[in-house]
């Protein structure tokens, strides 16, 4: 089995995210249409909103039968569980917070942490992948 290293991952991080910023942006102007954004709303929603949609994003994508979001599915790999089966919504949805809340207390430390982390281990895992025991491999 050949897992994904650390360049397939970082490109299919920059696909998706070229996807979901403009995607963010567009429903941030939609809402504001109808519901002009107030301070407050910039303050307390907007953060939260630009957790969410990541979230779900990811955790519906990696859960599903494909086990891939759209960038790493044109890379061509998928998460499966160390076991190698279909991770479910609550694994990803704890692997993907875990991530993002690591990120947020470090200010980002943690992501170039684990770009030496994929390095050292055997199944090119991050900290939170082997916290959730999820694996990202090559298709065949």
């Amino acid at each position: 089995m050949k897992y994904a290293g650390v360049k397939q991952r970082l490109l299919s991080f920059l696909l998706d995210w070229l996807l979901l910023g403009p995607l963010c942006i567009l429903l941030l102007i939609l809402l504001n249409y109808f519901k002009p954004i107030t301070t407050i709303d910039v303050i307390v929603f907007v953060p939260l909103y630009i957790l969410i949609v990541p979230w779900l994003y990811f955790a519906f994508c990696e859960s599903s039968p494909r086990q891939a979001s759209i960038g790493e599915k044109f890379i061509g790999f998928k998460v499966t569980t160390v076991e190698g089966a279909r991770p479910s919504f609550l694994r990803i949805s704890a692997r993907v917070l875990l991530c993002t809340l690591m990120t947020f207390l470090t200010c980002s430390l943690y992501l170039l942490i684990n770009l030496f982390v994929i390095h050292l281990s055997k199944r090119h895992q991050t900290s939170h992948d082997m916290i959730t025991k999820c694996v990202f491999v090559m298709k065949e």
